[in-house]
């Protein structure tokens, strides 16, 4: 069917739908004016406010984002490869010099490392295959925030289910509190690259 023909047949059969705007006469005294379609095109969004300047390209490590909406506490972010994510807003905020950043939380939990005592949140926890290649990394703490201070909790930072920990554990993992400059200089150059005892990347 064609689509003059469509549309014409269409506006027919629906002779109720006038336009948006337009008034029609119910009585002889009385005009009613119509409303938005709601079968039409749906209204457009209020303008986003978009908190520091307008556009505003931040930098994240070694990529590049651009604010142009927000949704609650988040900021939807355009990066630099076109795929659109979601950034905290506060922390939008600190990186567009509209708010200062926030002061550091020094973190009062110490862990002894090789016979020196280290703030926690300068450690990390690292996951080992059974070859000895670093599997996996998280973060012990980070300021006054502690997410795992003992070997338990590592694992289960690592594997939420107690039947994955189990497998691990029979299968040879382990897991090591490391400090952050040992994780720079040993553990992140070889992590994820390909494993030299069996040729295949070994990542949990």
């Amino acid at each position: 069917m064609a689509d003059d023909h469509w549309r014409n047949l269409t506006a027919r059969k629906m002779p109720w739908r006038p336009r948006s705007g337009e008034s029609f006469t119910v009585t002889g005294k009385t005009a009613i004016i119509v409303g938005p379609d709601p079968l039409g095109d749906p209204p457009r969004p209020p303008k986003w406010k978009v908190p520091g300047p307008l556009g505003a390209v931040v930098r994240l490590g070694s990529r590049e984002f651009q604010a142009i909406a927000v949704e609650g506490s988040w900021v939807v972010c355009i990066c630099d490869d076109g795929h659109v994510t979601r950034m905290d807003k506060a922390q939008y905020e600190v990186l567009a010099g509209v708010r200062k950043p926030p002061e550091p939380v020094p973190c009062n939990v110490l862990a002894v490392i090789d016979g020196a005592h280290v703030p926690l949140d300068q450690c990390d926890w690292v996951l080992h295959a059974p070859c000895g290649c670093p599997a996996g990394v998280h973060v012990a703490a980070s300021g006054g925030i502690v997410f795992a201070a003992g070997e338990e909790s590592a694992w289960l930072a690592f594997f939420s289910r107690k039947r994955e920990r189990d497998k691990a554990r029979r299968g040879g993992y382990r897991v090591a509190l490391v400090t952050r400059d040992r994780l720079r200089a040993e553990v992140m150059p070889v992590f994820g690259a390909p494993c030299p005892h069996s040729g295949k990347a070994e990542v949990a």
